[in-house]
């Protein structure tokens, strides 16, 4: 692999930060829901995976495929809010556009 040009490097720095940014909301958001939602209680959070919501490969991330994430993932945001789910869906597309560089 050939190393990457000045605005390559500038670009995916760019990217990077629009993740971290992206994630930052998913979690204030679910943060704000649970403590609204459980404001007595202090569950357990849990992690969705989207290898959990493919049978065949279920607890397997390493197996999967680059269509078996896409669905996974979009399976996996299926429940969530509108505003959280289309932070995930930026993401996901954010992904997407990095991978086809690899």
């Amino acid at each position: 692999m050939s190393p990457l040009t000045f605005d390559q490097q500038l670009q995916l720095v760019q990217l990077q930060k629009e993740k971290l940014e992206l994630e930052l909301k998913v979690l204030e958001r679910h943060d704000t829901s649970t403590k609204d939602s459980t404001a007595s209680q202090n569950p357990q959070q849990s992690i969705d995976w989207p290898q959990d919501f493919i049978p065949s490969v279920q607890g397997e991330y390493d197996n999967l495929d680059l269509s078996e994430f896409a669905l996974g993932f979009l399976l996996m945001i299926n429940g969530y809010e509108a505003a959280d789910k289309e932070a995930l869906l930026s993401k996901l597309e954010l992904m997407m556009t990095k991978s086809i560089s690899y």
